[in-house]
């Protein structure tokens, strides 16, 4: 049997995919489970960035654009900028 990272290597995205828009759909469906999981609270961005994605914010658009409502709120803490995120479900069609 194939080792965990040859699988990983020889893994092909589906046909009717380009490589590049696979894995940021694996991105953002990662962040929906994730946001799914957790609906109503408030995530710190800290949390969000220990999935390593690293155009996170890019990936929350694609959700909101996709119907998903996010809200974000910051705070400064001295001179610290704090963020969070929160899933609160889909918007009516």
């Amino acid at each position: 049997m194939n080792s965990f990272r040859e699988r990983e290597t020889t893994a092909d995205p589906p046909a009717q995919l380009p490589l590049e828009l696979y894995h940021k759909k694996a991105q953002a469906d990662r962040l929906l489970e994730f946001f799914r999981a957790h609906r109503g609270e408030w995530i710190p961005l800290d949390r969000i960035l220990s999935f390593r994605i690293a155009q996170y914010n890019t990936r929350i658009s694609d959700l909101r654009k996709a119907g998903h409502v996010i809200e974000n709120k910051t705070e400064w803490k001295g001179r610290s900028k704090h963020s969070w995120f929160r899933y609160t479900g889909e918007r009516a069609a």
